[in-house]
């Protein structure tokens, strides 16, 4: 398991509770207090390089968050804020902190889709992107 990815998880985990987002780990999320983000791993790639430079590495997450419609917003506004918003705060620099600080692994976030849910009288974006690390650096 890298300890690379698990920094940028806990990072990128950071990033939204400084955001003002509830992080939702488990049970009902209408419970919760709005806006609500879960975080969820979609897997990994591997590039091979034989020894002739360092190898890179790239994680993929889906960030859902969650808005609750409320009188007098615009929902549009609110979904369209979260989604250039956490395209603003999820960079490099802001993922190379903590225990990745030193070594400064990650070299760039790549907006993968977003797409946009409306049901049940709620939104939420789920903004999916994927983040390109130095391996061993």
């Amino acid at each position: 398991m890298s300890t690379t990815v698990q920094n940028i998880t806990r990072n990128l985990l950071t990033i939204l509770e400084n955001e003002g987002l509830t992080l939702h780990r488990g049970g009902d999320p209408a419970s919760g207090r709005f806006p609500l983000a879960e975080l969820f791993y979609s897997g990994e790639g591997f590039q091979y390089t034989h020894g002739e430079r360092p190898g890179y590495g790239v994680v993929e997450f889906v960030i859902r968050i969650a808005v609750r419609e409320t009188a007098g917003e615009e929902p549009i506004e609110g979904l369209q804020f979260w989604v250039h918003r956490i395209r603003e705060v999820v960079t490099p620099s802001s993922l190379n902190t903590g225990g990745l600080s030193e070594t400064r692994p990650v070299v760039r976030v790549d907006t993968k889709e977003v797409r946009v849910e409306h049901r049940d009288g709620g939104r939420a974006v789920r903004y999916h992107l994927a983040i390109r690390y130095r391996e061993n650096p």
